[in-house]
């Protein structure tokens, strides 16, 4: 082809000059962007742009997940299911600890509790009991009464500082009992009594009606003799006997026995006035 030849020369500068005529203006275009970012910043103020369109809507809002995303939430999830679960096993082992713990507290107890009453058992069996028998009345003219009471440890060890106030009154079956009264009792003191070996003491008759300051046994009238003889008149003797256990329990006897000349049931507070005590072996 020949580039020198002038018609080529002109065609090519016809067609060059088209292209620059239909060629859009950069200012214009500069310009019309320039207008589309204003109108864009107002409508987000609050002007009366448009909506944006669907896919600018799409594209803002609908954020696309891809694979990794799914696998991070599940990952999220599983791990909230296996805390709930630890949680739930770790109450449940607690509770069980706990119940354990509760047990194995109440089976200690239990066997203290267990130890204690077999020891209290064992030191109830072992322990001293005291035993009160009177012997017969015999009223001597002119001479004073002094009833023999005996005093046996029937238990298994010995009883410890055995003493007590043994009371003897004389009293007419057509009188009502006026109760009891120690004021002129007999002090009795026996110490340490060994088990089987059995011990007396006496109780002597005193005035009930004589100061208290003044304890002098009195003596046996013929009066008095024909009463008791007769039933019309009886002895009666009662008191307290205290003493103390090998294991240091406190023990205590009361007693209360008349003469043959009545029946035991009369009256029937002496019947009444015999006890022993309920306190334990420690």
């Amino acid at each position: 082809m020949d580039y020198d030849n002038p018609q080529f020369a002109a065609a090519v500068r016809k067609i060059l000059r088209k292209i620059v005529n239909d060629a859009p203006d950069a200012s214009d275009e500069a310009q019309h962007q320039t207008e589309q970012g204003y109108a864009h910043m107002f409508a987000g103020t609050g002007g009366t742009s448009s909506q944006p369109t669907e896919s600018h809507y799409d594209v803002t809002c609908h954020e696309k997940r891809d694979f990794w995303d799914w696998v991070k939430y599940g990952i999220e999830i599983l791990g909230l299911v296996l805390l709930a679960i630890y949680t739930g096993y770790t109450i449940k082992m607690y509770r069980a600890n706990n119940k354990s713990a509760n047990a194995a507290d109440s089976a200690a107890h239990s066997a203290r509790d267990s130890v204690d009453l077999t020891r209290k058992n064992a030191r109830f069996d072992q322990r001293a009991w005291l035993g009160i028998s009177f012997s017969t009345y015999h009223l001597v003219l002119n001479r004073p009464l002094g009833p023999v009471v005996h005093i046996v440890d029937t238990g298994r060890t010995a009883a410890r500082n055995a003493h007590g106030n043994l009371v003897t009154v004389f009293l007419r079956t057509d009188v009502p009992f006026r109760g009891f009264q120690s004021n002129h009792g007999t002090k009795i003191e026996l110490g340490t009594m060994m088990q089987g070996v059995p011990q007396d003491a006496v109780s002597w008759l005193v005035d009930p009606d004589a100061p208290i300051n003044i304890k002098k046994a009195i003596t046996i009238t013929k009066p008095m003799q024909d009463a008791f003889t007769s039933g019309r008149a009886y002895v009666m003797v009662y008191g307290t006997i205290e003493y103390d256990s090998v294991f240091g329990a406190h023990h205590w006897i009361k007693t209360c026995g008349t003469s043959n000349q009545v029946k035991f049931s009369v009256p029937k507070e002496c019947v009444e006035y015999n006890d022993v005590d309920a306190n334990e072996e420690p």
